[in-house]
């Protein structure tokens, strides 16, 4: 029942954006499933601030450490770290959004963020850390 629920729910959020069958093995493959391609040129877009080092590793510590885990939390949190570093959260909604779905242009990223859930967010963000550029002095 649960994972039906799951997979009504992912539906729902990826409607205005399915067009074929195939966007579900394709461009939308990592809603489903976790070995899912990044697209070059929104990693060559969103990834290549240097600050993002410094503030993905936070933002995935927080994310993790939330007593209740869901769009709403997730939004604070990405936006109070934003704020407090000085940067605009775009910064860091676009380069999430790249780690979580592999592309520039996805459905809200929190609404992604709670499809997902806490485990593969922090997953994959943790694990777009290691693709990042290093921050320069």
């Amino acid at each position: 029942r649960e994972d039906r629920e799951w997979f009504l729910g992912a539906l729902e959020l990826l409607k205005p954006r399915l067009r074929t069958l195939k966007d579900f093995s394709g461009s939308k493959r990592a809603y489903f499933r976790d070995d899912f391609l990044l697209d070059p040129a929104a990693i060559q877009k969103f990834w290549k601030n240097s600050l993002l080092a410094e503030l993905l590793p936070v933002l995935v510590e927080e994310l993790a450490q939330l007593p209740q885990f869901d769009a709403e939390q997730a939004e604070k949190t990405l936006r109070a770290l934003a704020a407090n570093k000085g940067v605009k959260a775009g910064l860091l909604i676009n380069a999430s959004r790249v780690a979580l779905t592999g592309e520039a242009v996805a459905p809200s990223l929190f609404a992604v963020m709670n499809l997902l859930g806490r485990e593969k967010t922090v997953a994959r963000l943790r694990a777009a850390i290691d693709h990042l550029p290093a921050q320069s002095e």
